[in-house]
């Protein structure tokens, strides 16, 4: 093989880089420097160590690493660790090029030379590991990327012709960009909440910031101020008890809470069926670990957070925009472990009872468990849940929070309602004791006091229609969503809407998939304007 068609690769593969920052983890790499910088590439050489660690990086991070020398060397942990030490050099959107020889190629060449240096058994030649391609790309998953194309031979000519990569190719070499990954993958990292940092819904650059709602809970009644004052002053000590047990006897609350779901939610609930966790948050990432044998399947606009925790652990995740009706047959086509779905969607659309049963018969047929995010539900009241599918379904988990419309977030309450089927699934992923027992028994209250949102569901009706026509008078794409709902969507691919909305004073809240890149969407949430005044300013801004 020429120098000069690996070059000639390189150069084609930096193209499409999203800078021209290049590392090279290679101590013989001269001579692709000097080509590369001749094309306009900033290259410098990254030598890495033994043990397969580059202890000194030219740059914090850059655009492209090339990556062919090291991964023939060392072990797979050696491997795991180099590759996400370039992970996290890498720009969003970098890109990694890898090369690797082909393991049925040599075996072939040692075969015909009499030679068994290659160790079948753990995959080991003359010590060091030899991938295969979906050996290869699995590692490149578990350290955070997300391969897109593969190639052999540095031939770049045959694999834009869509010719696959033959067995008796000598190299392999896969182009890999890197995901989002917990913490930054998260949907709430890099912002405040409606209580700490942009209390009063107003900061220093909007005059009106429509990104949070400060006031929701202000439409409660009884308000969970009422009721935690009245949880303490009952409390002996003011809550020193509560605070001082440690209840080893029911570590996941489904003992003492069946009885108050239950009546919530008006069904039956068994206690074996109920795990109680800190926040929807960490209940969603405990639970991706359902994803781990055959992958997640999501809608696009999803709340990132279970497919970024999936994600972490290596699992496919697969984004589809099809609608609800359509899921069935994409799940029986794609055969993940777990579907996951938000109810209500981050557009406002709140999927069906039937729609869920649809999906969960899909889902049974290629043995996989359909959870399903309600931590925004809450507005609806608990009529509206699927908590009550889940005696009828073997597949099912729904998620509940106690702090979207509660505005209660720092409690960290949060729990799942299984079907018995995975209920003990669910448990073995879940760990034990995560909520405080004095938060668990304000939730508690919480519950018992039955639909706290009408009040709350009136005030949106009465404000929503007045947002909705403001902003399409301004000539923005607005999607409404339910009319309960204390928010509406704007799509903003292009920026163009944050912009209209900032020249007013008038702050959003952006949500942009971090998802895998085909998937991506930008949109603009703003929560309706509940107050009087807050209304006002909204009128007066927009109009």
């Amino acid at each position: 093989m020429t120098v000069h068609r690996r070059l000639a690769y390189l150069a084609a593969a930096l193209a499409q880089a999203s800078g021209r920052r290049v590392a090279d983890l290679d101590d013989d790499a001269s001579d692709r420097v000097g080509a590369l910088t001749g094309l306009g590439f900033d290259v410098a050489v990254v030598p890495v160590t033994d043990r397969l660690a580059a202890p000194s990086w030219p740059l914090d991070k850059v655009d492209t690493v090339i990556c062919i020398d090291p991964l023939t060397r060392g072990g797979e942990a050696d491997h795991l660790r180099l590759l996400r030490d370039i992970r996290r050099r890498l720009v969003p959107g970098g890109m990694l090029i890898a090369g690797h020889p082909n393991p049925f190629r040599l075996l072939a060449d040692l075969l015909a030379a009499g030679d068994a240096e290659l160790d079948l058994v753990d995959g080991r030649y003359r010590g060091d590991r030899r991938y295969t391609v979906p050996e290869l790309t699995a590692l490149l998953a578990k350290a955070g990327f997300v391969v897109e194309r593969v190639d052999a031979d540095f031939d770049r000519v045959a694999a834009d012709r869509g010719e696959p990569v033959h067995p008796a190719a000598r190299e392999v070499q896969l182009v890999a960009r890197p995901v989002s990954l917990p913490p930054g993958g998260l949907a709430g990292m890099g912002g405040g909440d409606g209580r700490g940092g942009r209390g009063d819904g107003l900061d220093r650059s909007h005059v009106l910031d429509l990104g949070w709602a400060p006031d929701e809970a202000d439409w409660l009644r009884p308000s969970p101020a009422t009721l935690w004052r009245e949880l303490i002053t009952e409390q002996p000590d003011l809550g020193a008890e509560a605070t001082r047990h440690y209840p080893l006897d029911d570590p996941y609350g489904g003992e003492r809470a069946a009885a108050v779901v239950a009546a919530h939610f008006h069904t039956t609930v068994a206690p074996s069926s109920l795990t109680f966790g800190a926040g929807t948050t960490a209940l969603l990432c405990s639970l991706s670990g359902l994803a781990e044998a055959g992958g997640v399947l999501v809608p696009s606009a999803v709340f990132p957070d279970l497919p970024a925790w999936a994600l972490a652990l290596g699992c496919r995740v697969r984004v589809t925009p099809e609608p609800p009706d359509v899921l069935p047959s994409v799940i029986r086509s794609f055969a993940p472990s777990l579907v996951h779905i938000d109810r209500p969607a981050l557009t406002g659309r709140l999927i069906s009872a039937e729609e869920i049963e649809g999906i969960s018969t899909a889902a049974a047929e290629v043995a996989a468990v359909v959870s399903v995010d309600e931590a925004y539900a809450s507005y609806f009241g608990p009529a509206a849940s699927a908590v009550p599918l889940v005696r009828r379904l073997d597949n099912l988990v729904v998620l509940r929070s106690l702090s979207k419309g509660y505005c209660w977030g720092g409690l960290r309450v949060g729990f799942a309602v299984a079907s018995p089927a995975v209920a003990e699934r669910v448990r073995e992923l879940v760990p034990p004791l995560q909520v405080s027992e004095l938060a668990y028994r304000m939730a508690m209250r919480l519950l018992a006091a039955g639909d706290v949102f009408a009040p709350l569901r009136e005030r949106t009706a009465a404000h929503k229609r007045v947002l909705i026509d403001l902003l399409c008078g301004l000539g923005l794409p607005v999607l409404e969503g339910h009319p309960h709902l204390p928010w509406v969507v704007i799509r903003d691919e292009d920026g163009s809407a944050v912009r209209t909305l900032a020249e007013r004073g008038v702050g959003a809240k952006p949500f942009s998939s971090r998802l895998p890149a085909d998937s991506r969407v930008t949109l603009l949430r703003l929560s309706v304007p509940l107050s009087d005044q807050r209304l006002q300013a909204a009128s007066e801004l927009l109009s």
